[in-house]
């Protein structure tokens, strides 16, 4: 692949991933994965019908910020809409599949709704071991407090 389709590549990553181009979707490993097919899909386009602009260097240095632009609309048009109806048909299909399917397959489930879910849907249990350890000590402060008092 060229240079000038690299270093787009590597800007649409770095603008997606620290947010500095609004967008609806939140850098994840499938949304990153959908930029690297897009510019592979951007550079067999080039390859098939020739370049836009002339091949100097400064066409190639004209070609970087117009392959950003186009990932990033790329992004938002296509990866976007396809994301919230990917995320919609999993937890439809997780909701009326749990009911009837034995434990195993439902554990199954609940790991695809994690993939394509939100960051917010998946409790680690790490994250879980913390809260029982904060709630934990909360309650002894408390019963210290309330033992401090009433003890007079």
């Amino acid at each position: 692949m060229e240079a000038s389709f690299m270093v787009a590549l590597f800007l649409s990553l770095f603008f997606h991933c620290t947010g500095l181009v609004p967008s609806p979707v939140e850098a994840r490993p499938d949304s990153l994965l959908f930029l690297l097919i897009a510019i592979i899909f951007l550079h067999k386009l080039k390859m098939k019908y020739g370049p836009i602009l002339p091949e100097t260097i400064t066409g190639a240095i004209l070609e970087v910020p117009v392959l950003c632009l186009a990932l990033q609309v790329a992004l938002l048009v296509l990866w976007g809409p396809m994301f919230y109806i990917l995320q919609w048909l999993v937890d439809s299909a997780s909701r009326n599949l749990r009911y009837c399917l034995n434990e195993q397959l439902s554990l199954m489930i609940s790991d695809m709704q994690k993939f394509f879910g939100c960051k917010e849907d998946c409790v680690t249990p790490s994250v879980l071991s913390f809260i029982a350890e904060e709630e934990t000590k909360m309650l002894k402060r408390d019963i210290r407090k309330w033992k401090k008092t009433h003890k007079k």
